[in-house]
């Protein structure tokens, strides 16, 4: 069988019970290990609070799983650290599977993969985007054609900020993808809070107005997912003159390495942590932590 869903997931879908998913690429390549293992009990622990199940999806042994163990998730982690895990957006997940192989999922993929199974919520920490100098690289991540053609409720801290966000903001209008913002009039900057010069048409002020949004559009037939912008806490936000100053040099130093492609995001995360004395990871791990908590939220709404 290609396709399996967890046994407590496929328990909760049949008496729609609130789930949530998650991509396994945020744990396994956009963290450090102890960091990652941490994240993974602590978000558990949300969801037992919050009484919802929380689904990460990752292809195991040529298997697309709906929701993973704690062991399976643990050794995703452990042969990270030896290569041995590759890194599977939607065109790739058709060659992971016939070849047997071990992947995680990027938030293109686990929207498809959450969409095949019925999961109607999705958390991560930042998008993917337009990536800076677009005009010399053409290059744009597959997370936005995804939310263009996916019906979930997407809750973020808007894209990662390394990207271009205006372009990315402006693409997501181009594609007919709504934002909402949670409680805040301005486009999420990921680590870095908000931009005040992104405003957004619609704000809502709770989870139920959210849901109600997001059931009138799969009445309509929409098939575009609701993206939830959702700004980190001002506690946690990174300075926007050292991220800024760091972003620059952390982009520089993928230039001369030639670091493209599914290489790039891990690389400038970790080099970010390292440069910013931790400070980056620990807000990475806040927003992820938060977009988590209001997913679960969101998702009891339905």
């Amino acid at each position: 069988m290609d396709f399996q869903i967890e046994e407590k997931i496929e328990k909760a879908l049949n008496k729609n019970k609130p789930i949530v998913a998650m991509e396994s690429t945020l744990f396994v390549h956009g963290l450090p290990k102890e960091s990652s293992i941490k994240l993974f009990r602590k978000l558990n622990g949300i969801a037992k609070k919050e009484q919802v199940n929380l689904a990460i999806i990752a292809i195991l042994n040529g298997v697309l799983k709906i929701g993973i163990t704690d062991e399976q998730m643990i050794s995703l982690i452990e042969k990270n650290s030896l290569n041995l895990v590759n890194k599977a957006g939607t065109r790739d997940i058709s060659f992971n599977i016939a070849l047997k192989r071990d992947a995680v999922t990027t938030v293109s993929s686990t929207l498809w993969a959450a969409q095949k199974a019925g999961i109607k919520v999705m958390a991560t920490g930042g998008i993917g985007g337009v990536h800076r100098e677009i005009l010399m690289t053409l290059d744009i991540s597959a997370d936005i054609y995804a939310l263009s053609k996916h019906n979930l409720i997407v809750v973020c801290s808007g894209p990662k900020a390394f990207l271009d966000i205006k372009n990315t903001f402006e693409l997501l209008e181009s594609l007919s993808i709504p934002v909402v913002g949670y409680k805040n009039s301005y486009f999420a900057t990921f680590f870095c809070g908000v931009d005040e010069n992104l405003e957004l048409k619609y704000v809502l002020e709770n989870t139920k107005e959210i849901a109600e949004v997001y059931l009138k559009m799969r009445d309509l037939g929409m098939e575009h997912s609701l993206l939830v912008s959702n700004p980190i806490l001002k506690k946690y936000e990174l300075d926007k003159n050292l991220a800024e100053k760091t972003i620059n040099q952390v982009l520089r130093l993928c230039k001369e390495k030639n670091i493209k492609g599914h290489k790039l995001s891990p690389f400038i995360l970790k080099n970010l942590t390292e440069l910013t004395d931790g400070k980056s990871l620990k807000s990475n791990l806040a927003l992820i932590k938060g977009n988590f908590k209001l997913a679960c939220q969101i998702s009891k709404e339905l």
